[in-house]
């Protein structure tokens, strides 16, 4: 007789609760894909409604109608609890604005850091529980590159170009791969040119403008590590990430290295579409399509590196170039080997750090912290590396 009095009420339930029902989830998971932030306000009282409109059915008796909009509530409370982990596995676990303190937009290359400041960064991670990480000092000068402590009123210059893991993050000014270089070649005066972020197409628009103002140049470092490439040909994926929005396309064309403004100007209707998507919803990010670099990709890199030596060292005959493949968590296994050939079949001298580090038998967590930035030991074995390297070129 219950069989029949639920199949009974079932059967009854009023034309409007499938509608309206349907549309609540639909709404919410809708929502999810537009809005994240407001995904996390809808989907909880979407879950609520339904969970009270599930007793209800409970207390007249209806056991199969509870049943199935608690299987309704249960995706709008899992798009919450999918929507709210994204935010929080997305987030930046930082105590201060530091990032808008450092940098500003340049129009022509996109974020760079500002002349003369002085900018503290702690870091604290969730996955420590929040325990303070690093507590740090960022200095530049008056060009906007890192400051060099202990550099000499006259010298040879080398100018070191890369992204973060050059610039150093989490290590204060006399701790950064320069700043232990300019140790270790005191007749010598190291510039850090590294910006956090940036990828080999910056890179070699910001060694143009260097080269303008530094005439003569004498050695060029410029330091990669595979992160570059995506930094690089700046697809939706990269585009959607606060600093990556504000990248800039670079091409080479009959060897000359050519620069097409933001990349975002370039897309597509429909690359614009997923751009919003993945700007929105944690879900679409998590879930969405992914990105992995391609030989195309590869091949653009190894071309801008080509033309950016090529464009350094026909300034002089002093000028001189150095490509340094920067040792990351697993970036070993993320290098093609016939990619690296090809850099030196073209003439590029190449300072792979990778066997180096493999041949300390270095813990990671000794070299890198838990974001994957360099530690301060990490620095100063690169440092050793690259003066070798610099004293081999430079004979």
């Amino acid at each position: 007789m219950n069989r029949d009095s639920d199949r009974h009420r079932f059967s009854d339930l009023p034309r409007w609760y499938a509608p309206v029902f349907g549309c609540l989830v639909i709404a919410t998971l809708g929502t999810s894909f537009i809005e994240a932030n407001s995904a996390i306000l809808v989907a909880p009282i979407v879950t609520v409604l339904l969970v009270l409109a599930a007793g209800g059915q409970l207390a007249k008796g209806a056991r199969k109608t509870c049943l199935l909009i608690l299987a309704f509530s249960a995706i709008a409370f899992a798009v919450f609890l999918g929507e709210l982990a994204g935010m929080l596995l997305h987030r930046e676990f930082v105590r201060d604005d530091w990032s808008a303190q450092l940098q500003h937009l340049d129009k022509t290359i996109g974020l760079v850091d500002r002349s003369n400041i002085k900018v503290r960064h702690q870091r604290r991670p969730l996955l420590a529980d929040y325990a303070l990480e690093w507590d740090v000092e960022y200095s530049t000068e008056a060009d906007g590159s890192r400051l060099v402590p202990q550099r000499p009123d006259s010298g040879r210059n080398i100018s070191l170009f890369g992204g973060s893991f050059l610039f150093g993050e989490g290590l204060n000014d006399d701790e950064t791969i320069s700043a232990k270089l300019q140790e270790r070649l005191s007749e010598y005066r190291v510039w850090n040119f590294g910006i956090r972020g940036h990828g080999t197409g910056q890179n070699s628009i910001l060694m143009q403008r260097v080269s303008k103002t530094n005439p003569e140049g004498h050695i060029g470092v410029l330091c990669f590590i595979p992160a570059h490439v995506m930094r690089t040909v700046v697809p939706v994926s990269f585009l959607a990430t606060d600093w990556g929005r504000h990248h800039i396309r670079v091409v080479v064309r009959e060897g000359q290295i050519q620069n097409l403004g933001p990349a975002q100007d370039s897309l597509t209707i429909f690359e614009s579409i997923r751009l919003g998507l993945r700007r929105r919803s944690s879900l679409y990010r998590r879930f969405g399509p992914g990105w992995e670099a391609s030989e195309s990709d590869w091949a653009a890199v190894r071309d801008i590196m080509i033309a950016a030596r090529d464009s350094w060292e026909r300034r002089s005959p002093e000028s001189r170039f150095l490509l340094v493949i920067l040792a990351s968590t697993k970036a070993t296994a993320d290098i093609p080997s016939a990619w690296l050939e090809e850099l030196e079949n073209a003439g590029i001298r190449v300072l792979d750090t990778n066997p180096r580090f493999a041949q300390l038998d270095t813990p990671e967590t000794t070299l890198f912290y838990s974001d994957g930035h360099p530690r301060p030991v990490y620095a100063r074995h690169a440092a050793a590396f690259i003066a070798d390297a610099i004293r081999e070129l430079d004979k």
